[in-house]
């Protein structure tokens, strides 16, 4: 057995052992999804590219005054790959002996950052295929198998994330869904992951770290993030195969009141350790990245939420001399920017739920268009219908790529 999965398994059935199933709460639900691509098929082979039935269990247990514990797992076919799947989403112990400081060691899904869908120092994978084929938000967060410890010094709160076992992010990679390969010149559809990339193995000097420090200042809540460890999109290399080079990220968040709403900003600077020169056109150059959001409630349950992101590519000039000239159309710009918009109205005593979410980028003159209509018929039982739009000028930009996945989906679930 994997070392990963001995991890998980023991930490989270070392914990159960020791409580009753009277302090154990289950819960979980049953969901069909089905997803058709509704664009040209020139390099789209599958007639759907989201078929599937999902089981999800989930028992939180309260084993002790100062520890709990949780243990998720999902059961589902995938029909686009024809394949029955177990899979273990959360496995985690949480320990907290006092006030000052909790521990959560185990799988579990982790996040922070200000952005809505826009990732500046959350540096904890996620799986755009998922979201980008129909299923529910909840899968575009990949879990890690991680340490968290929680410090609660004064006014401060002081979260310290160790990840020793490499996960990476779940790219479009040719699976699922289509894309466009700069390397061979041509749109990918391989059934099977087109990277395979080589991840770095586990030891002491591959272990991620990522820190927050947060304080509440009358009412604004400001935030410092750090992060060591790898970019978790493959990277490509001279010899044709695909790796994870090194990063650091250093940043920081604000969130507070304004003009009746909720204003928010978050910046961050990605060094990339293995080309911090910026002379190696396959590895990603160092960055600077903003972004800064509002949203505020515009009528009786209508939501609007703006954002604005912009990147700046440091040492442009050394990636450009750099650049294969057989590269040069698809050179990124110096400055990248992008809108984000998202609509939310709730009606029909909120069991009705209609929700736009857009980006737009003028500079790639690209973007991504998500309806979604959703609608809960009981407690446990609801449907979502919606699309996923992509668009743009140039078929090589990050959305226009993907226009050959257009496509519906359509899920109904049935949660206990």
């Amino acid at each position: 057995m994997k070392l990963k999965y001995f991890f998980i398994f023991f930490l989270t059935f070392q914990g159960i052992s020791y409580a009753s199933l009277e302090d154990t709460e289950f819960s979980g639900f049953l969901e069909s999804a089905e997803g058709k691509p509704v664009a040209s098929k020139e390099y789209q082979q599958e007639d759907f590219n989201l078929g599937e039935i999902r089981l999800q269990l989930q028992a939180d247990t309260l084993l002790t005054d100062t520890s709990e514990s949780r243990f998720k797992i999902d059961f589902y076919r995938d029909e686009v790959l024809e394949e029955w799947k177990l899979y273990l989403r959360e496995g985690y112990i949480s320990y907290y002996p006092s006030y000052f400081y909790e521990i959560k060691a185990g799988r579990q899904v982790l996040t922070w950052g200000t952005g809505d869908l826009i990732f500046i120092n959350d540096r904890f994978p996620k799986d755009y295929e998922s979201f980008y084929s129909g299923r529910d938000m909840e899968y575009l967060k990949v879990p890690s198998d991680a340490v968290k410890i929680s410090f609660f010094p004064q006014k401060y709160i002081v979260d310290l994330v160790i990840i020793p076992i490499f996960t990476p992010n779940k790219v479009v990679n040719g699976e699922r869904l289509t894309f466009f390969d700069q390397s061979s010149g041509d749109f990918v559809y391989t059934g099977e992951d087109y990277f395979n990339a080589d991840e770095p193995s586990t030891s002491l000097d591959n272990t991620q770290l990522a820190v927050r420090i947060k304080k509440n200042i009358e009412g604004n809540e400001i935030a410092l993030y750090g992060y060591r460890g790898f970019y978790l999109d493959p990277n490509p290399s001279e010899d044709g195969e695909y790796y994870y080079s090194k990063t650091n990220v250093f940043g920081a968040s604000w969130i507070g009141s304004a003009l009746d709403g909720i204003a928010n900003s978050e910046i961050g600077y990605e060094d990339s350790r293995d080309d911090r020169d910026g002379d190696d056109p396959y590895i990603t150059n160092s960055y600077l990245k903003f972004l800064v959001g509002y949203k505020r409630e515009m009528g009786r349950d209508f939501t609007v939420g703006v954002q604005y992101y912009l990147e700046h590519m440091l040492d442009y000039d050394n990636y450009r001399e750099s650049l294969p000239e057989s590269f040069s159309q698809y050179a990124r710009h110096k400055n990248r920017s992008m809108f984000a918009l998202r609509l939310s109205k709730l009606m029909m005593q909120q069991k009705l739920k209609y929700e736009l979410f857009t980006f737009y980028s003028p500079t790639d003159e690209d973007g991504y268009i998500n309806p979604d209509i959703s609608y809960k018929w009981s407690d446990g039982l609801s449907t979502s219908l919606g699309m996923n739009i992509f668009y743009g000028k140039y078929y090589y930009t990050d959305f226009a790529q993907l226009k050959d996945n257009t496509n519906i989906y359509f899920r109904i679930r049935y949660s206990f």
